[in-house]
């Protein structure tokens, strides 16, 4: 499986994580005045309806055929699946291009541009595209489509993080990736229509991963394409052709993405005709849709917080879902780093934090602390045997001085020379962050380091966190499908391992989980697996939370679920 790699940072969340038990409860509908008494932690999907769409904004009365979507801006360019590093690029690439399946709303995939069948030995995966099925341009989608697309992802020259080909186990994916080979032997085109996809061996994830890829048209992009030169790919991320319910009309980087209707598209033309992606900050995102400059916020582009439920309940004409989170907010450190290599050290900031402070005066009742880098939603967690790192500066200080780390006479811990002092990469614009930096700021002193926070906008942070040019940031992660494997993130070399860790239990246990077909048996090696992780901290997990989707009332048909994101829903979307 892959994550939406590095989602946003810690204000923006994409898919922070969740505040429940189990899932599959029933979701509860509350009134705005009901909702105040609610302890949206015990409902697994919340509907807050609007009291008086009578306050519908004149200005968002106006747009007849026009949705617009308030969203954290999307990196220039990076309109080419699986390039991007950010959530918000992937949900513009989702509008753009089709997968072959769809997915149920709890993340199970289902037939969507194609059907397909499993061989009885689970290794070779059937796919038979929809005859309708075509690419805004007017081209059919076909077979070579899809292996062109494969083809793409495990090539040697591609750069991007999103699909780590060491996962994936399609038969002689090694050898064309090492250039070796420039047939990609396990994607074989039975005919126009048809593709098989064999695997080396059985993988738990197969199926996720392969009827979730988004398909990329081998006339259109692969024209000049030759394995082992991704180059002319890459060239034409900015005019994207894909076979998605939208159409790129125009766009002006970092400010705003405009989509006209794909009447071409596979699912049906979509009832609304243009939908403009503006560009909103945590500041600007509530009064944005409360004065009708946007009709809907996406989840990770404001705070699930108290306050915020509070005032977009208070405007009257705005319906909102609160799902619990399909990911969690993490705090990456760069275990090369010889500050955090000693795993007494990594531990003793997971105790040195006031992690549940920091929750609080972030979402209130909307988060809570997690020790292991898993949603409590998911069906692989298991609290038992997890240490709980609560605050304790006690215990923290005592790690510390037994990792070697003396404190001086101003309080700030040395060891050979140097002193303690971290340099946090700070995104700018989020009030979340800001929180965070004045608490961990106060606590880190008290077990004698030195916090030096650096501001940047969110971008920076993103490429230097990818290039492992940091000490340490706040950050959150999603995952594009619902199995809970995080090979790539924690793997020695995972392709999403930012923090650079390694530990070969960690390797074993990785390659056994997406071995295991048998779900209870997988549990019990996740068991284990998140055990270890638990114990290492290679990264400090922070928090679950809630995404809440603000949605105008002028506005129906959007119901993302904790699996099932928003632009799976835009083109069935209407304007009343």
């Amino acid at each position: 499986m892959k994550r939406k790699s590095l989602v946003t940072a810690l204000a923006a969340v994409m898919s922070a994580s969740v505040l429940l038990t189990a899932c599959g409860q029933t979701s509860s509908t509350t009134s705005g005045n009901d909702e105040k008494k609610t302890d949206l932690t015990k409902a697994t999907s919340t509907v807050i309806k609007a009291t008086d769409t009578s306050k519908l904004p004149a200005s968002a009365k106006a747009r007849k055929d026009t949705m617009v979507i308030g969203m954290q801006s999307p990196d220039a360019g990076n309109l080419i699946p699986y390039l991007s590093d950010s959530s918000y690029n992937y949900y513009l690439c989702e509008m753009l291009y089709s997968s072959l399946g769809s997915i149920a709303d709890d993340g199970t995939p289902v037939p969507g541009m194609a059907s397909w069948n499993v061989s009885s030995d689970g290794l070779t995966y059937t796919f038979k595209i929809k005859d309708g099925a075509k690419y805004s341009n007017g081209t059919p989608v076909k077979a070579d489509d899809v292996k062109f697309t494969f083809e793409y992802l495990l090539d040697p020259s591609y750069k991007g993080k999103m699909f780590d080909p060491t996962t994936t186990y399609i038969k002689g994916w090694e050898a064309f990736n090492k250039g070796t080979s420039k047939d990609l032997e396990g994607v074989k085109v039975v005919d126009d229509k048809t593709v098989k996809i064999t695997l080396e061996q059985k993988n738990a994830t197969a199926i996720y991963t392969l009827a979730s890829t988004l398909i990329m048209s081998k006339d259109y992009f692969g024209k000049n394409y030759a394995p082992g030169n991704d180059a002319a790919v890459d060239a034409l991320q900015n005019a994207p052709v894909g076979a998605g319910a939208w159409v790129l009309k125009s766009k002006k980087d970092g400010q705003e993405y405009d989509f006209d209707a794909n009447d071409k598209y596979w699912g049906g033309a979509p009832k609304i005709k243009h939908i403009l992606i503006k560009s909103v900050t945590d500041d600007t995102a509530i009064q944005e849709i409360k004065t009708g400059g946007v009709d809907m916020i996406e989840a990770s582009s404001t705070v699930c917080s108290e306050e915020n439920v509070s005032e977009l309940t208070d405007a009257g004409f705005i319906n909102m879902r609160i799902n619990p989170t399909w990911g969690y907010g993490l705090l990456y450190i760069n275990n090369k780093n010889p500050m955090f290599s000693d795993v007494k050290v990594r531990r003793a900031l997971a105790y040195g934090l006031d992690r549940a402070n920091i929750d609080k005066a972030a979402y209130g009742k909307y988060a809570q602390v997690i020790n292991q880098p898993l949603p409590v939603v998911s069906w692989a967690y298991d609290a038992s045997g997890i240490t709980n790192y609560k605050y304790d500066p006690d215990k923290a200080n005592k790690l510390l001085d037994e990792a070697g780390w003396k404190k001086g006479s101003d309080g700030i811990r040395t060891k050979d020379g140097k002193k303690f002092q971290i340099h946090f990469l700070q995104s700018t614009g989020n009030t979340v962050a800001d929180k965070f930096v004045a608490v961990a700021k106060e606590n880190l002193k008290k077990i004698g380091i030195d916090f030096v926070a650096e501001p940047m906008e969110f971008k920076q942070v993103l490429a230097k966190t990818t290039s492992h040019d940091f000490e340490m940031t706040f950050m959150a992660t999603g995952f594009t499908t619902a199995d809970p494997d995080q090979s790539a993130s924690f793997k020695t070399n995972g392709i999403q391992n930012y923090q650079q860790y390694s530990n070969k239990n960690i390797d074993d246990l990785s390659n056994q989980e997406l071995k295991e077909l048998d779900k209870t048996k997988r549990k019990a090696v996740f068991k284990k697996l998140y055990k270890q992780l638990s114990d290492d901290m290679p990264i400090i997990p922070l928090y679950e939370r809630n995404d809440m989707y603000p949605i105008s009332s002028k506005i129906t048909g959007i119901e993302p679920t904790t699996f099932k994101d928003f632009t799976n829903y835009l083109s069935k979307a209407e304007i009343k």
